[in-house]
């Protein structure tokens, strides 16, 4: 995905037209280092999901939406490495906290709140996490089981973290459903709009992330 960006973005590129529903994050941070070198603004013609909206539009000097479009963020490897703690394999809690590593460095690099980082997680109503081989390419992964699958914040939460929006942003619950409905035509997951706006001490991540425990062996995700 970084690649193909390298490849077909030009010197004087300076609005980057995105509709994604999101992929690799190590690849959507090295797109987002781009598009706040290049001093690029995002243009969302219909969606921004997760790694999209997490690493991409983050970065842009503004994220200018078109009428009914759509950003939604999920959960990052910062969340997942707070909520394992102590718990999983060794290379499994040092794989997510290199990746959480990378994630911290690069919001501090172009300037957004690193609560971001983690918000997402408690407001998708995480209740408990799995550890276990998911993946044919990893010994361990994990699961978590929540109230909802993503979760698009009010306008005045990301101004206050630092994310700069043009364009549409939903104020209301019906602005909310009606590029909801847009965006997801069919089988749409159950996401989440607004919540409190104000920014979270991280004193106050610990204390909610740590309530997030090992799921019990009947409630697995």
């Amino acid at each position: 995905m970084a690649q193909d960006f390298l490849r077909i973005v030009k010197p004087d590129t300076r609005i980057l037209e995105i509709n994604s529903g999101g992929g690799d994050n190590a690849s959507a941070i090295k797109i987002g280092y781009e598009v706040y070198r290049r001093h690029m603004s995002i243009h969302v013609t219909h969606a921004c999901l997760a790694s999209c909206a997490q690493y991409v539009m983050v970065a842009g000097t503004s994220a200018n939406f078109d009428p009914n479009a759509l950003a939604a963020f999920q959960n990052s490897a910062s969340s997942i490495s707070k909520m394992l703690g102590s718990k999983g394999s060794v290379d499994l809690r040092k794989r997510y906290a290199e990746e959480a590593k990378s994630e911290s460095n690069f919001y501090q690099h172009i300037g957004i709140s690193r609560e971001l980082l983690y918000r997402p997680q408690l407001e998708l109503r995480t209740t408990c996490f799995a550890i276990g081989p998911i993946t044919h390419d990893k010994d361990q992964d994990v699961l978590w089981q929540s109230m909802y699958k993503s979760w698009t914040p009010s306008l005045a939460y990301l101004i206050a973290s630092g994310v700069r929006i043009k364009g549409f942003w939903p104020q209301t619950g019906e602005e909310y459903k009606s590029a909801f409905n847009r965006v997801f035509a069919v089988g749409a997951p159950l996401m989440l709009f607004g919540g409190d706006p104000a920014i979270l001490s991280q004193q106050e991540i610990n204390r909610r992330m740590s309530k997030i425990g090992l799921c019990s062996s009947d409630s697995n995700p």
